[in-house]
């Protein structure tokens, strides 16, 4: 299934085609106004669900009962079924067919590509839900995925698609592939020795890139990533974010757009690139003002990024096992992507996470040391 949405003035006009050859159907006429409200109740949503693991660390002897858990995820549940509503209204009968095939989905087994660009509010689809009848929650042992069956993010593989983003190759030699670690140096230094097994993956990782380190401000990444320019490569980015500022070490930060002109100004259009955002909010930016834009241009197969406020911990640690999928396993995008939110020990802020990208990218052969260590 394929859903596209198309900027109209104050409204959004939603389409969508069954297969790649049939045609689109008539579309219907979204309030922007709207759907921007909805996207942001479900992200606050997400900010106190990600604030809670960060208090309370799914720990039941610090919420007895999971009264606290069960509250937000309530809360989510209403307000994805609002966003539901929405986007789908109900007194459009083409919406109700519509609202009804995507809602008899096999769970995790469906492909959805949602084709979206930097000229639209983003909207945080995985956290549609559609149960009309829910798992009750008031009686759950511990928090699991299974709360959140009722979501798109437990129905469908999701794909957001941003206009302008295109690739002459997606399956990438090593021999040609290059990675850069952006990373707030005092952060990642503060949570090293706390995310396990993954600060040994991480070591390997920079290990094995060229530059042998990670950089820690703008100007020194801006000229590692014009050092790489004519290689396929992806740019890895640990900061603070609020959707259009990105900020490293210190108090230094760019704008989307400074940003952009960091990777699309000697980024050659035969090369792919890659961006993963481990930064809170890093998909939830504003019309014309977001980090998809960085990406909007051809030569880059998209992003991947989070729709609110992470915990530190959990973001590097996402992140890693992303690159690890692709690096040292020689998974694609999409298999790398999907192991991560199945993780467990990563639940339910791996949830947070969207691929804003080709799932296709993949390297043709993992690196030979890195996959000897996996």
């Amino acid at each position: 299934m394929e859903l596209f949405l198309d900027p109209n003035g104050n409204d959004i006009k939603l389409t969508w085609r069954t297969g790649q050859a049939g045609s689109r159907d008539k579309p219907l006429l979204l309030s922007k106004a709207l759907l921007q409200q909805r996207g942001k109740e479900i992200r606050d949503d997400l900010t106190r669900l990600s604030k809670y693991v960060g208090t309370f660390g799914l720990d039941p002897g610090r919420d007895p009962g999971w009264e606290r858990y069960i509250e937000i995820v309530s809360a989510l549940r209403t307000h994805g079924q609002a966003l539901h509503k929405a986007l789908l209204p109900f007194n459009d009968p083409r919406a109700r067919r519509l609202a009804d095939e995507l809602a008899a989905a096999s769970p995790r087994h469906a492909d959805l590509t949602i084709h979206c660009s930097d000229e639209q509010v983003t909207l945080p689809f995985g956290f549609v839900f559609c149960d009309r009848q829910p798992r009750p929650l008031a009686r759950i042992s511990r928090p699991s995925r299974a709360d959140f069956s009722g979501f798109w993010v437990n129905r469908h593989r999701i794909s957001m698609l941003i206009a302008g983003t295109l690739c002459d190759s997606l399956d990438i030699d090593p021999n040609s592939f290059r990675s850069l670690y952006a990373m707030d140096q005092t952060e990642f230094e503060d949570i090293y020795d706390l995310i396990g097994t993954d600060s040994h993956r991480l070591g390997l990782l920079l290990k094995n890139i060229e530059f042998k380190k990670a950089y820690y401000s703008w100007r020194e990444a801006g000229e590692a990533c014009r050092q790489i320019a004519d290689s396929n490569r992806v740019v890895f980015v640990f900061g603070h974010s609020n959707g259009d500022y990105l900020k490293l070490s210190g108090s230094e930060q760019i704008d989307s757009g400074s940003f952009a002109e960091i990777l699309q100004r000697d980024q050659r259009e035969t090369q792919t690139t890659l961006l993963i955002l481990n930064c809170c909010c890093s998909v939830a930016g504003e019309e014309h003002c977001s980090l998809l834009g960085s990406v909007a241009a051809p030569g880059f197969c998209g992003l991947v990024g989070t729709e609110a406020e992470m915990v530190n911990t959990h973001a590097i640690r996402c992140g890693t096992r992303l690159m690890w999928g692709l690096c040292a396993r020689g998974l694609s995008l999409g298999k790398a992507f999907d192991r991560m939110q199945r993780d467990e020990d990563l639940f339910p802020l791996n949830l947070l996470y969207t691929c804003y990208a080709d799932r296709r990218f993949r390297l043709t052969r993992p690196f030979e040391g890195l996959q000897l260590a996996a």
